[in-house]
């Protein structure tokens, strides 16, 4: 039964790889999943997943900051240039701010811009930018929560494997 579902959702089932530089030159590579759950293009995923690759948002914003008050330091005619280079080396910067990301979810013709994130509930949902319905031939079956659900059904849980 299990090997029968497993089958079935290989095939609405993708990985999602994302790669990040960070400000010191570490690089880290990440590996999750997505389940395409219509053919609109509306995929479920990990929160946890979502919210890593939304750090590149956050360490850009940082760095941009980082920059601006260091031009405006350098701008500053009234300091010396010691007095410009110790203001610059106090400035706070942080080696976990990432420089570069790449993230590629199951086809790198896929881009996801927006989530909806629960992340008391870790899931996230999104629409695949320029989703083609063909390249998905079947959709998971969600349970119909009106409808009473036997005793003894075995679940086959994808995604988190906690």
């Amino acid at each position: 039964m299990f090997s029968r579902a497993l089958e079935l959702a290989t095939k609405f089932t993708f990985p999602v790889i994302f790669t990040r530089r960070f400000r010191r030159g570490q690089i880290s590579s990440s590996l999750g999943t997505f389940v395409v759950v219509n053919p609109d293009g509306w995929i479920l995923t990990a929160d946890h997943i979502v919210a890593d690759i939304l750090k590149f948002s956050d360490s850009q914003l940082a760095i941009a900051d980082h920059e601006q008050r260091k031009l405006d330091i350098q701008a500053d005619s009234g300091l010396k240039d010691l007095e410009k280079r110790r203001k610059i080396q106090k400035l706070p910067v942080s080696d976990e701010w990432i420089t570069h990301q790449a993230a590629l979810w199951g086809d790198p013709a896929w881009n996801i811009s927006q989530f909806f994130r629960d992340p008391l509930a870790d899931i996230a949902i999104a629409k695949i930018d320029g989703f083609n319905p063909a390249s998905v031939a079947v959709y998971p079956v969600f349970r119909n929560p009106s409808q009473d659900f036997k005793f003894g059904t075995s679940l086959c849980r994808l995604l988190n494997p906690a």
